[in-house]
């Protein structure tokens, strides 16, 4: 962890612990997400990467540490107040509605935001500013050649783009992207690499994945977990010409359930 002030834009985890039982689960985790910032999380199965995530989401609460975002202490602050501040999760946004079109998903995403309330979903294509931003998001991901078709008859890496089209209209400061490419046929995996490229610079993400192929080609940092503590953390080279890192993952990854 670098010698940042508190107040340094971005998400700080503070000597994150958790412990279910007699079992620890995470054990001093300290981690910074600044803007910009493009780091992966890997570790071999029950690493306990799920169980971090849901540290920063707010899912879980710590045993004892602490979360901050821009300097300001958010752990207690709940999974819904955490999206609001802008720390979104792919894998929490919703569970897609297979008779929707990825504009009515993203339509529906921007009505939350605004706390518009269901009873403008219908009469939202209504509103220009609303259909504007949801066709910069959809052209974005290049999903708008998708748009009006229902979600359940598009191939399952388009569906995986639509739910991080979701989370870009929560608009995110730190974004979680967990296992963006799991169930992805390989023959479209190059769309998702392409979609997460595509996302803002400013915009600080973390990505949990499995597929080192994605990770070496997405990260600028990569964070290695095992048993619930940071074994090591450094650049793509440096994490590739670790022996103790090809040993414990690289050499026998598995996936993580």
């Amino acid at each position: 962890m670098t010698g940042q002030t508190a107040a340094t834009p971005g998400l700080r985890a503070i000597g994150l612990n958790k412990a279910f039982g007699g079992l620890t689960v995470a054990s001093n985790i300290n981690v910074d997400i600044r803007p910009g910032d493009r780091l992966a999380l890997i570790g071999p199965n029950g690493a306990g990467k799920t169980t971090f995530a849901g540290l920063v989401t707010g899912v879980l609460a710590p045993n004892s540490g602490r979360v901050l975002l821009d300097g300001v202490d958010i752990t207690g602050l709940t999974q819904p107040q955490r999206v609001k501040a802008g720390i979104v999760r792919t894998f929490q946004i919703t569970t897609l509605l297979n008779t929707f079109t990825p504009r009515e998903h993203v339509r529906l995403a921007i009505i939350e935001r605004r706390n518009m309330g269901w009873r403008m979903f219908g009469n939202a294509a209504h509103f220009t500013d609303v259909e504007q931003e949801a066709d910069h998001i959809l052209r974005q991901l290049k999903l708008h050649g998708d748009a009006d078709l229902v979600t359940d008859i598009l191939p399952y890496g388009k569906q995986r783009l639509v739910e991080i089209a979701l989370a870009l209209a929560l608009k995110p400061r730190i974004l979680l992207l967990d296992e963006p490419a799991a169930g992805v046929p390989a023959s479209e995996s190059k769309i998702i690499i392409d979609a997460i490229r595509s996302l803002p610079n400013d915009l600080g993400i973390l990505m949990i994945e499995h597929d080192m192929d994605l990770v070496f080609r997405f990260a600028s940092r990569i964070m290695v977990l095992v048993a619930g503590s940071i074994l090591t953390e450094g650049t793509p080279s440096e994490i590739a010409s670790d022996s103790r890192v090809r040993e414990l993952y690289l050499g026998n990854a598995q996936r993580e359930h």
